[in-house]
């Protein structure tokens, strides 16, 4: 295990991550999750308001991903 103390950043660009990985999982697993959260249903019971929102994560998800990964590699060795 390394000895790596990751600044606040890592684990904020971490977190926004993991929430939009899924929500993109939740989408596939659950079409109408948006309905059954909000009681509303704004393209009907279809899905296709929930891929939106999903794919409206996709770019940030793969953006903070890669911001977590070079700042756990920029964060120095503990000796």
């Amino acid at each position: 295990m390394s000895n790596r103390q990751p600044r606040l950043r890592f684990w904020i660009e971490t977190v926004l991550a993991v929430v939009g990985f899924a929500l993109g999982v939740l989408t596939i697993l659950v079409r109408d999750w948006f309905e059954r959260l909000f009681d509303a249903s704004p393209d009907n019971g279809g899905g296709q308001f929930e891929w939106v929102i999903s794919l409206a994560f996709v770019v940030p998800t793969l953006l903070f991903g890669y911001l977590a990964r070079r700042e756990w590699r920029r964060t120095p060795l503990l000796a």
